[in-house]
């Protein structure tokens, strides 16, 4: 079971009633879960494990378009930047389209080497297709600057 952040709601209706809550303006950026648990009149708690329901913040996603490998703390890796990823796939090349990164897992980005070793500043390819949890598909080809300071 997750763990749950209590909001109480109340419904002072004997009547059926369709009800929308917001949190806040904007979701968080991780995946919520949320849980209905119904009190009758006496004050006891119907809850059904079913009614668990997952939301997952749609899908949004940045590349930027420079990057500077100088272990400054600053723009050091290069890779997607956002939310609501289910699934991708993201590749770098160089300019003769040779493979020098490839990842599967969002969080994942390229340092700017290739086995081992720090390349040159530059231009290089990169090749994304992602899907996020409501179908939705992303894909771009793009150019990204290996600035060496």
């Amino acid at each position: 079971m997750k763990n749950f952040k209590l909001i109480s709601i109340f419904v002072l209706l004997s009547t059926l009633v369709n009800f929308a809550y917001s949190q806040n303006s904007e979701m968080d950026i991780e995946t919520v879960y949320y849980q209905v648990v119904a009190v009758n009149a006496s004050n006891e708690e119907i809850i059904a494990e079913s009614n668990i329901i997952e939301v997952h913040p749609s899908l949004n996603i940045y590349l930027p378009n420079t990057f500077t490998p100088n272990n400054d703390g600053l723009n050091d890796t290069f890779g997607p930047l956002g939310y609501g990823i289910k699934s991708m796939s993201f590749k770098i090349f160089d300019r003769w389209g040779n493979l020098l990164f490839e990842t599967t897992n969002p969080k994942e980005q390229w340092d700017g080497t290739y086995n081992g070793k720090t390349l040159q500043s530059g231009t290089y390819v990169y090749l994304i297709e992602a899907s996020g949890y409501e179908g939705q598909v992303f894909n771009k080809k793009g150019t990204v600057s290996l600035i060496k300071l």
